[in-house]
């Protein structure tokens, strides 16, 4: 069971997410069959009538939280183009959209040996 603060999700109770509306589907797909094996075809279309209104539901929030996401998306991508032309500690300009280096091998070899990894500043050296 799903918790949003005090206020419980798919416990029974009747608030679902979009999770536990498919499991009423699921579970009305099952009451529907044993209706119509049974010969109640009444039953069975009062069923697929609340199955169809369950997938309007469903479809409304799947939209409602794709757009949600999207949002974020496009806030988090603001952020990092606000972002990137600020220098890292070694001094080179990271690109933070792509996660790459700015311009090339020799701003990787600075960042490179202002980490102590090894690699000399002097691009002669063979090293390097």
């Amino acid at each position: 069971m799903d918790g949003t603060g005090e206020i419980k999700v798919n416990d029974g109770g009747g608030l679902m997410n979009n999770l536990g509306m498919i499991d009423s589907l699921i579970v009305d797909c099952e009451k529907g069959m044993k209706a119509l094996l049974a010969g109640s075809p009444l039953e069975y279309a009062a069923i697929t009538v609340e199955m169809v209104k369950k997938l309007g539901l469903l479809k409304a929030g799947v939209k409602n939280d794709t757009e949600g996401l999207q949002r974020q998306v496009d806030d988090l991508k603001r952020l990092l183009e606000a972002e990137g032309g600020q220098e890292d500690a070694a001094g080179s300009v990271c690109d933070t959209l792509d996660g790459r280096l700015g311009s090339g091998e020799e701003r990787l070899r600075d960042v490179i040996a202002a980490a102590g990894g090894g690699l000399e500043q002097d691009p002669d050296h063979a090293g390097a």
